[in-house]
């Protein structure tokens, strides 16, 4: 279900509905509880507290539902609980990674082609045309990459060298998918497992990185470039969400203004700032 969600959102509720029915009915091994059990159950409690004290609580109600996605953890927690069992899953979510980071590589120079033809900043595949890979979102996209990315470089360890040309292909993603606060992510993660990595394999993986980095310079400059731009609605708006949201938390400080509400209520906030 994990890796399903690299390619496909509906193959994973699919996969993942199958997986907790069969574990319901047939219960092979007990459940186990992860560490970060007891935060999530707060935050989901917190989720649905907030519906009835919401003016529309109807409309929050789909979002609430997301919470559904969450036995994931529970059934990773319970079954890969052998080495043999994390080599397997490692194994998959690269596969799945990798398989989505590779339509995304192709669609950035296709992308590009269009933007030079037409010159359309909704062309730009740097900012608002960006690589979507299988999914339909490039937050969704570059946010799963970033996860993988993060899971397999102190996998390494344990996998075979092979997989580096795996993590290789999805680290090219990322810095195509043109996604600031991912490069950071990614870059802070790799930074920090590099310290427990041999130097070999440090530099087997930060020298293609920075070939490709070099290579695609152009439109790293273009898009962080663009993040100085004022005139780019993308960048004067978020100042007004910052500080609409620090209203917003103000005057509902414990369960916010509720699932799917901040788009109603923003403007009530943003006229009164």
């Amino acid at each position: 279900g994990a890796a399903a969600s690299l390619i496909s959102i509906a193959a994973t509720e699919i996969l993942l509905a199958a997986a907790v029915l069969l574990w319901i009915l047939f219960r092979p091994v007990p459940v186990r509880w992860p560490s970060y059990f007891v935060p999530l159950a707060v935050f989901v409690a917190t989720t649905f507290l907030s519906l009835p004290l919401t003016p529309d609580p109807a409309r929050g109600w789909h979002a609430a539902q997301k919470v559904v996605l969450y036995p994931i953890g529970l059934l990773a927690a319970a079954f890969v609980t052998t080495e043999d069992r994390a080599r397997k899953a490692y194994k998959l979510l690269l596969t799945a990674g990798t398989i989505s980071a590779a339509i995304a590589i192709v669609q950035f120079p296709l992308a590009q082609l269009k933007y030079l033809r037409t010159g359309e900043l909704a062309d730009d595949p740097t900012l608002l045309n960006r690589i979507t890979g299988p999914l339909g979102h490039w937050t969704t996209f570059s946010g799963v990459q970033m996860l993988v990315w993060c899971a397999a470089i102190p996998a390494i360890m344990f996998l075979s060298r092979k997989w580096i040309a795996a993590i290789f292909t999805i680290g090219i993603a990322i810095v195509l998918g043109n996604t600031r606060g991912v490069w950071l992510g990614a870059a802070a993660a790799f930074a920090f497992v590099a310290l427990a990595l041999p130097r070999r394999v440090v530099a087997t993986i930060v020298i293609p990185m920075l070939v490709v980095a070099a290579i695609a310079s152009p439109f790293i400059y273009r898009r962080v470039a663009m993040s100085f731009d004022k005139r780019l609605s993308t960048n004067y708006s978020r100042v007004a969400y910052l500080s609409v949201g620090i209203e917003m938390i103000k005057d509902h400080p414990l369960f916010g203004v509720g699932p799917e509400r901040v788009k109603e209520e923003f403007p009530k906030y943003y006229t009164r700032n």
